[in-house]
């Protein structure tokens, strides 16, 4: 689980993430003031097992404004990867 990280496009970040192939949940929120949406939509196409969540009216980082929901996708996205 991934939130607004930061350089996630460069390209060696790239490379790490598509050769080890893991499952990953980027949380963004939409009102982020450091990472542009761009930057994570941009990511989600380079690394296919990446999913994009976007939190409406959160800032970096955005689990703080949405502390049940962050919870909430984190225990899914977690049982959807191993099955549980």
């Amino acid at each position: 689980v991934l939130v607004a990280p930061v350089w996630s496009t460069r390209e060696d970040i790239i490379e790490v993430y598509n050769e080890k192939n893991v499952p990953i949940l980027l949380i963004y929120g939409d009102r982020d003031e450091i990472v542009p949406l761009d930057e994570m939509k941009e990511f989600v196409k380079k690394v296919p097992s990446a999913k994009l969540k976007i939190y409406k009216d959160a800032k970096h980082p955005a689990y703080l404004y949405y502390k049940d929901e962050f919870s909430n996708d984190v225990i899914n996205f977690y049982k959807e990867v191993t099955g549980i």
